[in-house]
């Protein structure tokens, strides 16, 4: 029986036209994405990209894939309304993809969590460190289209027998830079949410963006999944009994140095007291 209906919903993808998007969760990478899309895609009203990041916005687009395509990753099998979304966590920080969502998809809302830029940091910095395998690295290359080489490959795997160390890495990235020349790789740029944040800001209002911090879905996850169905304006949903187990989350023997830690919070306090001016408050991150 499971498999007539996987059939058919194979058929019915090719054959419906799909749907848009409600509201899209934007990022940041490393700060839980996966988790609250597989949260949300429980409530009853909320139907979830099979494939969470989609990135049709940042990448896809921009190399032949259309709308429709799209659209397709949006189907509904139920005779009920429902609401679309996925969880592209790279939105956030590539600068072309607010307009182009507005443009698209006007009255879309969209999701941020932001997690400490130097945890988020280290957390980035381990993930990449995981792929230094083989494999991996083959994978990685390939991305993020074929044919063309991931700048994230060329500047920390070709040529290695070792992974560069957190230091080192750090030292790479300020040197990029400095150059301004390539988006990639950003473990550290990723973390500037206050220009990422204000270039949303000018093709969306503030209450068309929910912002949450990281440890908000760590400490108080029911009340803040409670204030994600107030803001899609859906119905009230008990999340006492779903499955909360935490999703894409890896345990690594590596710690960051004291050093490294003083550092890289010198190097994000400016940006961080400006995000907190532009916020209003300082997010539980």
């Amino acid at each position: 029986m499971e498999k007539i209906k996987n059939i058919v919903k194979i058929i019915a993808r090719k054959i419906l036209p799909g749907n848009s998007p409600n509201f899209i969760i934007i990022g940041a990478q490393k700060s839980a994405t996966t988790s609250l899309h597989y949260y949300l895609d429980q409530h009853p009203d909320l139907i979830g990209s099979k494939q969470k990041e989609l990135h049709f916005f940042d990448r896809l687009m921009h190399h032949g894939y259309r709308l429709k395509w799209y659209k397709k990753n949006f189907i509904n099998f139920s005779l009920k309304p429902k609401i679309f979304f996925e969880s592209t966590p790279s939105y956030i920080y590539h600068q072309e993809v607010p307009l182009q969502l507005k443009s698209t998809f006007p009255t879309i809302k969209l999701i941020l969590i932001l997690r400490n830029p130097v945890d988020r940091a280290f957390s980035a910095w381990n993930m990449y460190k995981s792929m230094f395998p083989e494999e991996e690295r083959h994978r990685i290359m390939k991305e993020p289209l074929p044919n063309k080489v991931n700048p994230i490959y060329s500047y920390f795997y070709d040529g290695r027998s070792e992974f560069p160390n957190f230091s080192e890495t750090i030292e790479i990235e300020k040197k990029i830079m400095l150059k301004n020349t390539e988006k990639e790789p950003a473990i550290l740029r990723r973390g500037l949410y206050y220009d990422q944040l204000q270039n949303y800001y000018k093709y969306f209002d503030k209450n068309e963006i929910l912002i949450l911090g990281f440890k908000d879905l760590i400490e108080n996850l029911e009340e803040t999944l409670k204030l994600c169905t107030r803001f899609l304006d859906v119905s009230d949903f008990d999340f006492k009994n779903v499955d909360k187990e935490p999703k894409n989350t890896r345990k690594y023997n590596n710690k960051m140095s004291d050093k490294e830690r003083d550092l890289l919070t010198d190097f994000y306090q400016k940006p961080n007291e400006k995000l907190f001016d532009l916020l209003g408050y300082r997010p539980n991150w």
